[in-house]
Formats: C-alpha cells, sequence, structure tokens
C-alpha cells in the first residue's frame, strides 16, 4: 500500500508538470520478419510479417509468401499457406542436417537463413533428492540432477528447463549457470554453453527444484512420474533467447508489477538477435527428450 502511495504521488506530479511535444520521427524502411523455432518432433512451420512502425504497430501478415524449404542445400519443400502468416512445409525436420529457409514476397528483397538441429547428448539421465532444507512440518525441498555426456567435436548449447525461482533470489550453485544463464534478467529458463564442460560428462545441480511431502507418520511422498523438458539447442537459438531474455525483462516482465515505481523506469530498447538476411526473425532448430526424474534418497 506504501508503494502504491508513492507511485500514485510521482504520477501526479508528472502529469501536473507535462508539455505536448510533437516528434518527427522518420519511419524506417519495412522490410521481411520470419520467425521459426523447430524441433524433430513436428513439422517446420514459419510465420511471415513485415517490419512494424512505431505510429502503426500493427502485425502486418503476409499472405502472399513464396517459402522454400532447403534441407542440406536440397530444395525438398514449398510451404503451403495457412491463415495469418503462417506458412507450414508439412515436414518433420532431422537431428544433424543443416536446414535454409528462402521467402520471396513481391515488392522486397528475398530473405533467407540457416540453422541445424543438434542430436540429443548421450546417456541423459536425472534423479532428485533431499537438499535439507525443511519447508514447513510437512514437505521438503529437494535438488534435481541432470546427467549427460557433451560431445566433444562441436560447440553445444543446452536449455534443460524452466527457473524455478524467476522473480525470487537465485538459490543456483551449479556454474554454468551461473556464468552463462543472466539470472539478473530474470531468464525464463536456464540455458548455458559446454564452455566449462567441452566433452566432459556434466552433472547439472538445480537447486530446489520440487518438492517432497511426508504423511503424518513420516512417510515420504514422491512422484514416480516426474519428469523434465530437456532441451539442446543450436547457436541461433542460444543467442536469440539470450536477446530476448534481456528485452523481456527491460520491457515487459510481469516483475515489474511487485514493484509499481519501476513501471516509471523502464529499461532501454535491447536489439534482438536475428539469423535473417535481408530482413528480421529467428530461424532455429532445437532437439528435445522429456527426462524422467527418479527419487533416491
Amino acid at each position: 500500500m506504501h508503494k502504491l502511495i508513492i507511485f500514485l504521488f510521482i504520477l501526479t506530479l508528472l502529469f501536473s508538470c507535462t508539455k505536448e511535444v510533437d516528434l518527427d520521427i522518420p519511419e524506417l524502411p519495412q522490410k521481411v520478419v520470419v520467425n521459426s523455432l523447430f524441433c524433430p518432433d513436428s513439422a517446420i512451420k514459419v510465420h511471415v510479417s513485415l517490419s512494424t512502425q512505431i505510429k502503426n504497430p500493427n502485425i502486418n501478415y503476409v499472405e502472399n509468401a513464396s517459402c522454400f524449404l532447403y534441407e542440406n542445400d536440397l530444395l525438398i519443400k514449398t510451404f503451403g499457406t495457412q491463415i495469418n502468416g503462417y506458412y507450414n512445409s508439412f515436414y518433420n525436420p532431422k537431428a544433424g542436417k543443416k536446414y535454409k529457409i528462402e521467402v520471396v514476397v513481391p515488392g522486397f528483397e528475398k530473405v533467407w537463413a540457416e540453422t541445424s538441429i543438434p542430436f540429443l547428448p548421450d546417456s541423459l539421465s536425472g534423479i532428485y533428492y533431499k537438499d535439507g532444507v525443511q519447508t514447513d512440518a510437512e514437505t521438503l525441498n529437494t535438488s534435481l540432477e541432470i546427467s549427460f555426456i557433451d560431445d566433444q567435436n562441436v560447440p553445444n548449447y543446452y536449455e534443460p528447463m524452466l527457473n524455478p525461482f524467476r522473480f525470487q533470489d537465485s538459490k543456483q550453485t551449479d556454474q554454468s549457470i551461473l556464468s552463462d544463464s543472466e539470472l539478473e534478467f530474470e531468464p525464463l529458463t536456464f540455458y548455458f554453453s559446454d564452455l566449462l564442460f567441452n566433452g566432459l560428462k556434466k552433472k547439472l545441480v538445480i537447486n530446489g527444484a520440487g518438492k517432497l511431502v511426508y504423511s503424518f507418520n513420516g512417510t515420504i511422498f514422491f512422484d514416480e512420474f516426474y519428469f523434465h523438458e530437456f532441451k539442446i539447442v543450436s547457436q541461433e537459438y542460444y543467442n536469440f533467447r539470450k536477446s530476448w531474455t534481456k528485452h523481456l525483462y527491460n520491457q515487459n516482465s510481469d516483475a515489474h508489477y511487485d514493484d509499481p515505481l519501476t513501471l516509471l523506469f523502464l529499461g532501454d530498447p535491447i536489439e534482438m538477435y536475428s539469423n535473417v538476411t535481408n530482413g528480421y526473425g529467428i530461424f532455429a532448430g532445437y532437439n528435445r527428450q522429456a527426462v524422467t526424474i527418479t527419487y533416491v534418497e
């Protein structure tokens, strides 16, 4: 309540001394925007639109684009048109292949982008166990450990799970998470490269990921069907996720509503990563697996 009063007071001051100023904002030339994140368990779909202007922020869907899909430099599919700028290849991609998309929109330069889908790491498994922190009389926090062997022959990028403490002080101690997941920007997920463990077996420890429940007689109940979605991602996906995390924190994060004062001072705009030549957007592959997490004493 105290914060709300301060917030309303500052708003009153701001609006009592405002002055309208006409700004001549130059409009940048429109470009084609192509967005697609894809993996082997579904067909590749892309969304095609035109970049928006400050004075006209409405999304401009493109319904007359020609979209072509290449696999290892061979043309394999022409996308079919769907509603609101979506195009479907009706083709499931494969790990280890390079994919390229070309998009032609009348009146604009041809745009294109490339990416690939990495293979899942070997020996992927997970366990969880008591971490000794008693939450209350009935529950006990746990830590989760996901193990896998990193391929030393290629640089790898991982997105192992959601961030369970996005709006709280970090409870993480794993060096890969601390060094690469940019926790100060409240990421939706953890993500990191294999820089600290290239070619080695990685035991990723995530603190506080889940709880155990005690019965009235002290018996521990645990979930026999507990799992997490584990992703290994392309470099393009990784770079996009990092820029999106900063953008979300600076401009759109609902964490700001915990402190109304911060709504007045949102951060600077972030230049989003794009791998689309002659346009904007992201075309990136990833691979995923639901990892069963086993409870151990």
